[in-house]
């Protein structure tokens, strides 16, 4: 059986195999090793209802990584399905995959995705989509009246939906939290988005 280890060079992570003949050095990876040396690719799912601030927040956060200069990609998982129609949750899922995968071709280890999880399910499906080595689950909650009224605030009164999606942010408002899939609850009240993405990158050492 191969044998993997993890190892940090210039502060990204490497899955090395018992196969490669030399380890990595200060000046970077050796060239007769670069084929089993494969860089570790990172996800953090950003989950929460509608009014949580995820969008918010994960501009936040891929600000404070491009302000260090840490590769990533971030994007926004429902963007994949938007249109009219939809795309249905399975099409969704894979058009996730391959934007990763194409993503992890041009060389992106470290993905931040925000998406509205409603079950343990719609988790798992996200993270089978991202394919990454390891994710990390963060919920942003906010209180359900406080998500409500950010909704309401934001959508435009001529959109037709408006009403529907208030009083749906103000059930997965207390719904999603509690959810098995979470690693990390993050309260989003009374607080900007650049400070709610500086204390998730205090406790993840994935985005030091």
């Amino acid at each position: 059986m191969t044998s993997i280890t993890a190892q940090t060079i210039h502060g990204r992570c490497f899955l090395l195999t018992d196969s490669t003949p030399h380890r990595p050095t200060e000046s970077g990876v050796d060239d007769n090793a670069r084929s089993s040396v494969l860089a570790m690719i990172r996800a953090i799912l950003l989950t929460g209802s509608p009014g949580a601030g995820k969008s918010t927040v994960l501009e936040a956060l891929a600000g404070l990584l491009a302000e260090d200069r840490v590769p990533h990609a971030a994007f926004e998982s429902e963007q994949l399905a938007a249109g009219y129609p939809w795309l249905a949750e399975e099409q969704a899922y894979a058009a996730l995959a391959v934007t990763c995968r194409a993503l992890r071709e041009l060389g992106r280890d470290l993905f931040l995705i925000a998406g509205t999880t409603e079950t343990d399910a719609h988790i798992e499906g996200l993270k089978a989509a991202v394919g990454a080595d390891e994710t990390i689950v963060v919920c942003l909650r906010a209180d359900p009246e406080t998500a409500a009224r950010r909704v309401f605030e934001r959508e435009p009164p001529e959109w037709a939906g408006r009403d529907a999606l208030v009083a749906a942010a103000r059930g997965l408002a207390t719904q999603i939290p509690a959810l098995r899939g979470i690693d990390l609850l993050v309260n989003t009240d009374g607080r900007r988005p650049r400070d709610v993405a500086r204390e998730i990158r205090s406790k993840l050492p994935a985005l030091q």
